[in-house]
């Protein structure tokens, strides 16, 4: 689910993306990722696509282009 939450796929678009819906976040091919789930959900194992609003923190370290990518969601 992380992937469709950083770049859609075919029935969802990306969380974070620009006003046209097109993902602001490249394909890293080799990296980390960090997310908090900050919605106020009383359920654990609820699916991002799942959700009515998403509030999230998102890092990704692109380790070939020493990059450090950070977004706050909040939906």
């Amino acid at each position: 689910m992380t992937e469709i939450l950083l770049y859609g796929n075919e029935e969802w678009s990306s969380y974070i993306a620009d006003d046209n819906g097109k993902p602001l976040m490249k394909k890293i091919e080799n990296g980390y990722y960090f997310i908090i789930n900050d919605t106020d959900s009383n359920e654990e194992d609820i699916e991002w696509s799942e959700m009515y609003s998403v509030n999230a923190i998102v890092a990704v370290y692109d380790v070939d282009n020493n990059i450090l990518y950070y977004y706050e969601i909040d939906t």
